[in-house]
């Protein structure tokens, strides 16, 4: 995670006055789990790709992805939301999201609900949103 994304993040908030109810955390989704205990989350959100205006080649890729994802599901709580927002207009991006999708898909069977949210008719592969409740 690039600082310059949490500052602008903790910017947003603080306009909003909603900087008391958001804990930010500069480093990996992947380590979660040692910032909240198992089952205690309301919400995780994902933003994945790179961040805009910044350098490109510092991208989220899928392996680690789909690990964060995993960790996600456990400290998520019985009806907790996961949200994805997914950029598949460039190649590492269309392969993250081919496997995210497919990592949805494989909790629909374990009770969780997903929907996606997304344009159509655009020339180019726009992103798109993933939202899922836990079962």
């Amino acid at each position: 995670v690039q600082e310059a994304a949490i500052a602008s993040t903790r910017g947003l908030l603080a306009g909003a006055g909603l900087s008391e109810r958001v804990t930010l955390i500069h480093g990996s989704h992947g380590t979660m789990e040692s910032h909240a205990p198992l089952g205690s989350v309301a919400v995780v959100m994902f933003n994945l790709g790179y961040l805009p205006g910044e350098d490109h080649a510092l991208t989220t890729e899928s392996a680690e992805t789909l690990s964060a994802l995993d960790a996600a599901g456990r400290v998520l709580r019985p009806g907790g939301i996961l949200s994805i927002v997914c950029y598949p207009g460039h190649p590492a991006g269309a392969i993250e999201a081919e496997a995210v999708e497919a990592w949805l898909a494989g909790k629909t069977a374990v009770g969780w609900r997903v929907a996606r949210y997304g344009a159509i008719g655009t020339k180019r592969p726009a992103p798109f949103l993933l939202v899922a409740r836990i079962g």
